[in-house]
């Protein structure tokens, strides 16, 4: 098989040398091509590059970010997605069942089990797993690439509860499927391919499937501090939506969102911009390389990350800093 393998050099070279080399033993035998990306959006172009020299696979290793990029330059294609995750956030390799393993990753790509997903466009970029504007966004805007390092996805968590404190609230007007509005004052609208957030353990969108033609909407709008705690609660116990209005969902094929004040809007943990924006679904847009079989339980990695947390924890008391 032809392999273009496109990667996103965040790491140290130390990292970036052990991953080169389980490449390298993993394709043997293949025609393997190692593409490094330069800046920001330049995994976008390598994927067009490799479509159009007929690549019958592009592996996109690296965070959400990089992923999507490489989804964008493929949609459309022949060619198959597979997916090394390597980064920071990982949110749509654990919705799929890849698991944090470079040769587990490797042996479910050259197994050849795909599945076609549809992808997200909002405006002109597109999204795989989550987009929004508000709450979430300005969260997303404010963990640093030195908080991500030490302390990963939970570095979300720390800046989420900062953020609670002092809420910036918004009013929404949000039309679905372009026939019906909805005016609301509130914290922030998220928009889903899918929904797990920590595996079983927390999901916002226990129904979002990456196959059913639709996107999955959730507008926030508590009332007040009062309200937080109880939003937190359905959602653990995967039961978010309820007839309050404090937390609404919907299903639609387009979505439009304008805001005021504008906000800021992230899609797969990259701040792309601010509102209004269009949203739509594009059904079947890109086959992936997935599990026959989940090997891998999403829980170990996330019992990986709560001991990195705990650890950068006591180090944060002992030293004053990350």
């Amino acid at each position: 098989m032809k392999i273009a393998a496109i990667y996103n050099p965040v790491s140290g070279n130390n990292e970036i040398n052990i991953l080169k080399d389980e490449l390298i033993k993993g394709f043997v035998g293949h025609e393997l091509n190692l593409w490094k990306t330069n800046e920001p959006l330049h995994a976008i172009n390598l994927a067009k590059k490799a479509v159009q020299e007929n690549f019958d696979i592009i592996v996109a290793i690296g965070g959400d970010g990089t992923i999507t990029e490489v989804i964008s330059g493929m949609i459309g294609s022949k060619a198959k997605l597979g997916i090394i995750p390597f980064g920071t956030g990982n949110m749509l390799a654990g919705n799929l069942g890849i698991p944090i393993n470079i040769p587990k990753a490797i042996e479910i790509i050259l197994n050849e089990n795909s599945q076609k997903i549809d992808i997200g466009k909002i405006n002109d970029r597109y999204f795989a797993f989550m987009a929004g504007c508000g709450f979430d966004a300005k969260i997303i805007g404010k963990v640093s690439k030195k908080k991500k390092r030490k302390l990963g996805f939970f570095a979300y968590f720390i800046e989420g509860f900062i953020q609670s404190i002092k809420p910036k609230y918004a009013v929404f007007k949000i039309k679905l499927n372009n026939n019906r509005t909805i005016k609301v004052r509130g914290l922030a609208t998220i928009i889903a391919n899918s929904g797990d957030i920590l595996g079983d353990l927390l999901s916002l969108f226990p129904n979002a499937s990456f196959d059913d033609g639709l996107l999955d909407l959730l507008i926030i709008s508590p009332k007040g501090i009062i309200d937080y705690l109880p939003i937190i609660w359905k959602i653990i116990i995967k039961q978010p939506y309820d007839k309050s209005k404090k937390i609404q969902y919907f299903q639609a094929k387009q979505i439009e969102i304008k805001t005021k004040p504008s906000l800021f809007v992230q899609a797969d943990g990259d701040i792309i911009g601010k509102t209004p924006i269009y949203i739509e679904i594009v059904p079947k847009a890109i086959e992936i390389l997935i599990p026959a079989v989940k090997e891998e339980n999403i829980l170990i990695t996330v019992d990986e990350t709560v001991r990195s947390f705990i650890n950068q924890t006591l180090e944060y008391f002992k030293t004053g800093s990350f």
